[in-house]
């Protein structure tokens, strides 16, 4: 063995576990160096991912945000043209529901008028919240509150366009906050309201 790679032998011994031969300490260190190269590689992957997946969700919070203040500007604008008291409600989630009532006054489904919506909508929404997860039937309050949300756009939008209310509402699910929006100043063609 030469003085060189006594060196490495020693230099091996002393460093790590017991070694061999120089070949052996060589293809160890190199297979660490190998290993630390990939782990910073998939550090680097996983950063990535995670700052990928950050910006979509920031950009998905930017884009719900849009929605909700449209909704709710909307329904601020038709409760104070309305001389609804407390118009701002239509900021708070869940309370805008309550404004959404108050707005509609009457709410049919399918055959059953709604008593209430002012308060029903509300307290279904709530029920949905505390109730949902109940095992086997948390599935249906959330299916109910679909059916009477979409029934209370549907009464909004029949107040105000009813030549279109039928397109608002099978439109609502995409565009729903901004066609309230739309409406914001628009008088009610029903003459009951």
């Amino acid at each position: 063995m030469s003085h060189y790679q006594a060196k490495i032998h020693g230099f091996c011994l002393s460093t790590s576990f017991l070694v061999y031969n120089t070949s052996d300490c060589i293809s160890f260190y190199g297979q660490q160096i190998y290993k630390e190269r990939r782990m910073y590689m998939y550090e680097d992957n996983a950063f990535g991912l995670l700052a990928f997946f950050g910006a979509f969700a920031f950009v998905f919070f930017i884009i719900g945000l849009i929605f909700y203040l449209a909704f709710a500007m909307g329904l601020m604008t038709l409760a104070k043209r309305r001389g609804i008291e407390n118009a701002f409600l239509a900021f708070i989630p869940v309370a805008n529901l309550y404004i959404l009532g108050l707005l509609i006054k009457e709410l049919k489904i399918f055959s059953y008028d709604v008593p209430s919506p002012e308060l029903v909508l509300p307290g279904a929404s709530l029920a949905g919240i505390f109730l949902g997860a109940i095992p086997l039937i948390g599935w249906l309050i959330p299916l109910a509150n679909l059916v009477l949300f979409f029934g209370a756009m549907y009464a909004l939008f029949n107040i105000y366009v009813p030549q279109s209310a039928m397109l608002y509402t099978i439109l609502s699910p995409f565009v729903g906050p901004f066609l309230v929006f739309m409406i914001r100043n628009n008088d009610p063609v029903n003459a009951k309201y």
